[in-house]
């Protein structure tokens, strides 16, 4: 009495039937096609989100580049004030004096 193995591949999904006693391959069923994926309005769809997404992200970014030269304009005006009302106050410490 010959007993057949049934073996599925961990890799491919293939399915292999093998005799117990002598180890040959008496059969061999290839693993179902998976779909290809998205079809093309899927695709086209997907790639103008995807655009929308970096439009949005780069509006985003110069909006925060705008706010950042405001920002930096108020600090710069903000420390030529206290340099002017304070002449002879002393200088803050650089990174490089901190060692």
């Amino acid at each position: 009495m010959a007993k057949t193995l049934r073996i599925r591949c961990p890799d491919c999904g293939a399915t292999l039937h093998v005799d117990a006693q002598t180890g040959a391959v008496l059969s061999h069923e290839r693993p179902a096609r998976r779909p290809a994926g998205l079809d093309l309005g899927q695709a086209s769809a997907q790639l103008r989100r995807q655009e929308d997404e970096r439009n949005q992200h780069y509006a985003e970014a110069v909006e925060q580049h705008r706010h950042r030269d405001r920002i930096l304009e108020k600090k710069f005006d903000d420390a030529l004030r206290r340099a002017r009302q304070d002449p002879d106050a002393p200088l803050p410490p650089r990174d490089i004096d901190l060692d």
